[in-house]
């Protein structure tokens, strides 16, 4: 009985410190936000809003922030601490979209995103993560090329 009372009443405050960061996140006090979504992970890292307020983290560095290294380091926190989280699966998508789509790291987000489709093949995401992957073949090509000529230049060098 005293387990269940405690788990109750750790969901209670961890949905207050949800509401709060959510609350701070709409009044653009970010860092207020942040810390709020940190203690959720920190002090109930068992409870499922745990892989959400990490994720919330790495999406407010993304779209408020604007500082995608950051965001991309709160995004490999959610897959390092939550694997089996369905925002590990989000997670590995947004890696790989940070680096196409912001940071211009092709083959980067191109490892990324194959990486999401060994390990979530039945996912919802599959779909984009497809068209984006599609979107970068030109460019994978262009890699590959310049790869293999840097190889053959080393060689000759050599």
């Amino acid at each position: 009985m005293l387990v269940l009372v405690g788990c109750s009443k750790n969901s209670e405050i961890v949905d207050q410190l949800w509401n709060e960061a959510e609350n701070l996140r709409q009044q653009e006090n970010l860092g207020a936000a942040i810390s709020k979504l940190v203690d959720i992970k920190t002090d109930f890292p068992d409870d499922p809003k745990a892989a959400e307020a990490q994720f919330m983290v790495g999406e407010i560095y993304l779209n408020d922030v604007k500082n995608y290294p950051i965001a991309l380091e709160e995004f490999k926190t959610v897959i390092h601490d939550f694997p089996k989280s369905e925002m590990a699966e989000k997670a590995f998508f947004m890696i790989g979209y940070i680096y196409t789509n912001y940071l211009q790291a092709f083959s980067d987000g191109i490892e990324y995103y194959n990486l999401f489709l060994e390990k979530y093949p039945k996912s919802e995401l599959v779909a984009a993560v497809k068209y984006e992957l599609e979107s970068l073949a030109d460019v994978e090509k262009e890699i590959l090329e310049l790869s293999t000529a840097n190889e053959t230049h080393s060689e000759v060098t050599n």
